[in-house]
Parts: structure tokens; sequence; C-alpha cells
């Protein structure tokens, strides 16, 4: 039996399995930075955007410079800062820009911003939202649970986020990774077009809704 607390009211759960995820902590104990021009802030390495440590010649990557802890994130992270030891001019990572994936079911694809993180940045937004029951391949594979939604900023139509829930959306979400890179709007993302029928439609149709202009919905 759990107890857990929702409004202020006492609630009784039976359940067989717990799960508690509660994050990870970076390893910097006992790695050798001791007496080295190394800064541990906050339980992770302080790096520039280089990933360059306070120390010369030593520069950090991945879980141990914080934000997000995925593989992904810090592979990248590698590449831009062995360009940097190269002498390259790599470009600087914005981590607003690392894909989310989470490999439930239905999957979570997600990038940049939610709704609430864009207006706590003091950002007047526009939502389109568009649900894979109006997607033909969804629906052809019996899926039609989920939806797309794209943030965007209300002013100038630059896409802020996107976050996608439905059947095998990882595969997605790069797309508007690319977008975010090249700082789209949602107009030209809506009327990139799309090959029918497949779920990457939901992405158009989606950022089509930010101004009431979808067609499936």
């Amino acid at each position: 039996m759990t107890v857990a607390d929702a409004d202020g009211k006492e609630q009784r759960l039976q359940a067989e399995i717990l799960l508690v995820a509660v994050g990870r902590a970076a390893n910097v104990e006992d790695i050798g930075i001791e007496g080295t021009g190394v800064v541990v802030d906050h339980g992770v390495i302080a790096v520039d955007a280089m990933l360059r440590t306070g120390e010369t010649g030593v520069s950090a990557v991945g879980d141990v410079v914080g934000g997000f802890q995925l593989a992904h994130k810090a592979l990248h992270e590698g590449v831009l800062a062995v360009e940097a030891i190269a002498g390259r001019d790599p470009h600087p990572l914005d981590p607003r820009l690392v894909t989310r994936t989470t490999y439930c079911t239905p999957q979570i694809g997600s990038m940049g911003l939610s709704e609430s993180e864009a207006e706590a940045a003091g950002r007047e937004v526009a939502i389109g939202l568009m649900p894979f029951r109006g997607n033909g391949r969804a629906v052809i594979w019996g899926e039609s649970g989920g939806f797309c939604k794209v943030v965007a900023d209300k002013a100038d139509g630059t896409v802020l986020g996107v976050h996608i829930i439905g059947h095998e959306v990882t595969e997605l979400i790069w797309g508007p990774a690319l977008g975010g890179l090249l700082e789209t709007t949602a107009f030209e993302m809506g009327h990139a077009v799309a090959p029918h029928p497949t779920l990457s439609e939901v992405l158009s149709e989606a950022a089509l809704a930010v101004s009431g202009e979808a067609i499936h919905i």
C-alpha cells in the first residue's frame, strides 16, 4: 500500500512495484582534480562554451559538466571539445536544442522550451496542437493516440519548442532540432512539404495550427 498526497488529500494506492527516479549526480570525486584549476560548482565541473575547465589543457564533457545527462549531448560536446583543442572554431552547443527522448509507450520526443518555460522567460507564445488521430499513418498502424505541440513566439513566429507524444516519435524529433538550429518559424515549418502518409505530417500540421491553418484537425 502506498500513500500519496494530492491537493492536500490522502490517497491510498495498491501496487506491486514502486519505481523511484530521483536523477543522477555527476561523479566528480576522486578523479584526480584535487589541487588543480578545475572548479566544481554545485556538483558539476565548470566549463566555458568550448568545454574548457579552469586548468590549462583540461576539458570536460558529458554528465560531469551538468545539463541534460544524455549520451547524444555528451557525444556532441566531445566533438566540440576536441575541435577546440585542435585549434578550430566550433559552434557552441545551445542546450535548448538538445533533443530529449523517452522510450516508453507511447514514446516522447521533445526539443526546446515548454509553454510554461517560454512564458517564464518572458515570451508571449502561440501554441499549435495536432492529435495523431488526424494522421493517416498513425491510423493505419492503429496507433492514433498522442499529439504534437509546437510552441512559437507570438510576435515573430520563431519556434521555441516542439513536443511529441506518440508511436515511434523519437524518430521525428531530429527534424525540429534542425529547425531550431536554423531558427525556423512556425510558418516555415508548416509549409515544408511532408510525405503522405507519414507520421512526420503531424509536425507541419502542428506548426500550421499555431496560426489556425491546420487542415486535419
